[in-house]
């Protein structure tokens, strides 16, 4: 394996995505907890690192991410990974400020625009705006329809409110788009088997 200490601070940021990419989760938490040693102060490097630690250590990872946060407040791409890994940490209040600041840093031709209207979906469905809810996760399929997350996000959703034909046609519809479609089909059979 790649050590950390044999890479640039630009190295080390790509090879941390080609593992978390791979789904090398041990690989890359091993090589990050070196890497943050190197570079304690950059904030993707942070921000790298508590995602690598969500799948061991996930009580570890919001300090990891506040810090990250607190070294480059303005950044509005990581702000938005910051948002949806404090979302699926459970840490609602700091996903919901961060999904904020990314919006009113957003530039125009923001890539992260659907998922922005993704986390702010899911966000407003706890909140019980569902009509909301609904729109902002339609928002985000239609501006990523081969985004597998985002088909299974509002099928979910669907789902959860009784409108079972509506969550299915969703899963239908985005079958044809998506690569990964494994977990649209395991979705598609626990709502049949309903």
């Amino acid at each position: 394996m790649t050590m950390a200490a044999d890479l640039n601070l630009t190295e080390t940021i790509e090879h941390s995505r080609r593992l978390l990419k791979e789904r090398r989760d041990e690989d890359n938490l091993e090589f990050l907890e070196a890497a943050i040693e190197r570079f304690p102060a950059d904030p993707e490097v942070r921000l790298l690192y508590a995602t690598a630690l969500v799948p061991f250590q996930p009580d570890k990872a919001p300090w990891q991410i506040a810090t990250a946060i607190q070294l480059d407040p303005d950044d509005p791409w990581r702000l938005t990974r910051a948002a949806r890994l404090l979302f699926d940490l459970g840490e609602l209040d700091a996903s919901r400020s961060y999904a904020a600041r990314a919006s009113q840093l957003a530039p125009e031709d923001f890539t992260f625009e659907s998922e922005l209207a993704n986390l702010g979906g899911k966000l407003a469905a706890l909140d019980g705006h569902d009509a909301l809810a609904e729109e902002a996760l339609r928002a985000a399929l239609e501006s990523e329809p081969s985004e597998e997350v985002f088909a299974r996000d509002l099928a979910e959703f669907l789902a959860e409110r009784g409108r079972l034909g509506d969550a299915l046609a969703v899963i239908d519809e985005s079958l044809g788009r998506v690569q990964d479609r494994e977990g649209l089909l395991r979705l598609r059979d626990s709502l049949v088997e309903r």
